[in-house]
């Protein structure tokens, strides 16, 4: 080396791949450092915001089916209802609860005219609710309700057995339906196999044991006053204690001892049940039957008269029953 300077050696030393990577270090930890600031920022300021209110079209949905349900339900303006009911499901086609109870509607318009096309229309509003959203509430009811009135038990029968296949869960409900509808297709014994299901499955069911004591009725060698007494005293404590279907077992507690001819035991249990819900058909009616058997055992004037006016109630509150016209035309005789 002769001391002469390189051409290379007024240049800047070579990095070395050590300090490379220490660069590289210290520029990650300003990155996380800063984006770190930046996420702690935006959270605080969402934890300071207002919570989100839910969206206009939701609020809107549940107004609707409010006002709805305040016409169709609680007002008798039926004919609004089933006009308002038409135009909500064109304009909320996914909406189970606006078929349900548009069909609701003209199950109530039907009780009035007795038109069968209304509720032709009411099935196929339920059919498509039932597809929607099978596990809504009280629309199995309705279904088996339309059914019934309807006479289309085998294919109530048919419905509620394919439900029971997919929704086992449901199998108390849905063996009460499918018993309800054995019953009033006049099969006794299917009647009372799928009503005992439904009441092992759930005991609380007061309607069930409502039917199996009406069915002992008709047991061949003549009613039944054990059976009958036994479920129509369930049924009642149960009313009593879940607070639906109240006054449901009087009816069938009467008649066991209208069967006995203790007219006047009848007579005062009918009147309890008329208490509890003065709109229980059956209790206005075994009611009637013991005054008019009172009347027929102490010639009791009063006692004709009252069962008059209560077999008139009757076929006011239920204007297909039978059975009332038969007691209400013995009294009309009777008085005459």
């Amino acid at each position: 080396m002769d001391g002469t300077l390189s051409p290379l050696s007024s240049l800047p030393p070579p990095v070395s791949q050590r300090g490379i990577s220490r660069y590289l270090i210290i520029l990650l930890f300003l990155l996380l450092v800063l984006g770190g600031g930046w996420y702690v920022v935006q959270k605080f300021q969402n934890l300071s915001e207002k919570p989100k209110v839910p969206k206009p079209s939701i609020i809107a949905r549940y107004a609707v089916r409010k006002e709805f349900y305040d016409l169709a339900q609680v007002t008798d303006n039926y004919e609004q209802a089933i006009a308002k009911g038409e135009s909500l499901i064109r304009e909320y086609p996914d909406d189970y609860y606006l078929f349900h109870l548009t069909a609701r509607a003209y199950k109530k318009k039907w009780y009035k005219t007795i038109d069968n096309h209304l509720l032709e229309r009411a099935e196929e509003l339920l059919d498509v609710a039932a597809r929607k959203n099978p596990e809504g509430k009280g629309l199995f009811e309705d279904v088996r309700i339309i059914k019934q009135l309807l006479l289309k038990h085998e294919k109530g029968i048919s419905f509620f057995q394919e439900q029971l296949r997919t929704l086992p869960h449901l199998a108390p409900e849905l063996n009460l339906h499918i018993g309800t509808l054995y019953d009033a297709a006049g099969d006794r014994k299917r009647a009372q196999q799928y009503l005992s299901r439904a009441l092992k499955g759930d005991p609380n069911q007061s309607y069930a044991q409502f039917l199996l004591a009406r069915l002992a009725v008709g047991d061949e060698g003549g009613p039944n006053i054990a059976v009958i007494r036994e479920h129509a005293t369930q049924a009642i404590e149960l009313a009593s204690t879940t607070n639906a279907l109240q006054a449901l077992g009087y009816p069938m507690l009467a008649e066991s001892y209208i069967f006995e001819k203790k007219y006047q035991k009848a007579a005062d249990i009918a009147r309890q049940g008329i208490v509890i819900n003065p709109w229980c058909s059956g209790c206005h009616h075994m009611l009637g039957d013991a005054l008019l058997g009172l009347y027929q055992e102490k010639n009791t004037r009063s006692a004709l008269e009252e069962s008059i006016q209560e077999q008139e109630k009757t076929i006011e509150l239920v204007p297909l029953a039978t059975h009332p016209y038969y007691s209400l035309g013995i009294g009309y005789f009777l008085r005459d």
